[in-house]
């Protein structure tokens, strides 16, 4: 049974009204799953905020996500989609112990799903920072 203090509300509109809610409920404790965050006591009001606003943003990015995906079909969660975007990885090919060049792996299928479902078609790897990483 649902009860609404709107006059104008049909039982439909009170039946979606409520799934938009328990969405937006779900999304918000899947939230530190995504973004792999802990629960902060901020002692500092601003901190407060910028936790707020990290949090918004990870549930809206994963909505984004979620929907990009439906639109193009891929039957994954957000969750998975950016567990499967794992698989890509930045390369950096050696000759004669220099390096000469860099790529980015395909990833595996799901990946390729995803970033094709986001309209990422070109994989440029970034320009290096310093500090490089070689897999053996």
């Amino acid at each position: 049974m649902l009860i609404s203090s709107e006059k104008d509300c049909t039982a439909e509109a009170a039946v979606q009204h409520d799934k938009e809610f328990m969405e937006v409920e779900r999304g918000f404790r899947s939230l530190k799953d995504v973004l792999a965050m802990r629960p902060i006591e901020p002692q500092v009001a601003p901190r407060v905020k910028a936790h707020i606003f990290v949090a918004a943003l990870a549930l809206l990015l994963e909505r984004l996500l979620e929907r990009r995906l439906a639109g193009a079909n891929v039957n994954l969660a957000a969750a998975e989609a950016l567990e499967a975007l794992e698989t890509v990885r930045v390369v950096t090919f050696r000759l004669d112990g220099q390096p000469s060049r860099q790529g980015v792996s395909t990833g595996a299928p799901r990946a390729r799903q995803v970033l094709q479902a986001l309209g990422i078609s070109q994989l440029r790897p970034p320009t290096p920072t310093g500090q490089e990483t070689v897999v053996s």
